[in-house]
């Protein structure tokens, strides 16, 4: 529970501090803070994506232990050669951009990226996890339980974090919290041990129909929309 709650924290509290530190590299048009989140909603359909994709696997917890592994190791060498292991070097800022997507897209992977991808994979693979070892039991709770993360992630940053911490501090602390994720990431992949939960029989439901897989696009897309336009 506090693993996926953490996850969730983490993981929109990122957002608005990477994108504070890099919009006045940019002007800090509207362009650029759409250009982050463009970036931020990729990368989390590519974490849901690597959790689908690594459930099916035989080795998953190795393959997951190494993830965390290799991201612990680029976030402390990062840490020695920036301010902190999510801040940019001043190196990276361009010295002319006219149009800069795409260096917000390098300057975002190679700061935040591969943390980002890890937390984003934690909620529904931890919910795949408990529902393949419990399958009487309901994983609505963990999914609750990151919203309520992710939203108190959002609430906290402009209230608790932002006016208090300078930008290098807020990595830290963030990288921190970070590591303490992984720790639990960690205990809670060792105590799986040698449990089943590559093969579970899962119980068939119809298959969604095309029109209603597009309602979930169409749902999906206007809620982005309505994030962008206020924000």
């Amino acid at each position: 529970i506090f693993n996926i709650f953490l996850s969730a924290f983490l993981l929109f509290q990122i957002q608005p501090m990477i994108g504070k530190f890099i919009l006045p590299w940019f002007g800090g048009t509207p362009a650029v803070w759409s250009t982050a989140m463009l970036f931020f909603q990729a990368l989390l359909t590519g974490g849901y994506a690597y959790a689908y994709w690594l459930v099916k696997q035989s080795r998953q917890r190795w393959i997951h232990s190494a993830l965390l592994i290799l991201t612990l190791a680029l976030l402390t060498t990062l840490g020695l050669v920036w301010r902190s292991p999510i801040t940019p070097s001043p190196e990276l800022r361009p010295a002319y951009v006219e149009f800069p997507v795409f260096n917000i897209f390098f300057i975002l992977l190679a700061s935040v990226g591969l943390p980002y991808f890890v937390l984003a994979s934690n909620s529904p693979l931890m919910q795949a996890w408990f529902s393949r070892l419990q399958p009487t039991s309901s994983y609505a709770r963990l999914y609750a339980l990151s919203n309520v993360g992710s939203l108190l992630g959002l609430l906290a940053y402009p209230v608790l974090v932002e006016p208090f911490f300078s930008l290098q501090s807020q990595g830290w602390g963030w990288s921190i919290g970070f590591v303490l994720f992984a720790i639990v990431s960690s205990i809670i992949v060792y105590q799986l041990g040698d449990k089943k939960i590559e093969s579970t029989s899962v119980e068939k439901t119809p298959r969604a129909s095309i029109s209603l897989k597009l309602l979930w696009m169409i749902l999906g897309g206007v809620a982005s929309l309505f994030l962008l336009s206020i924000t």
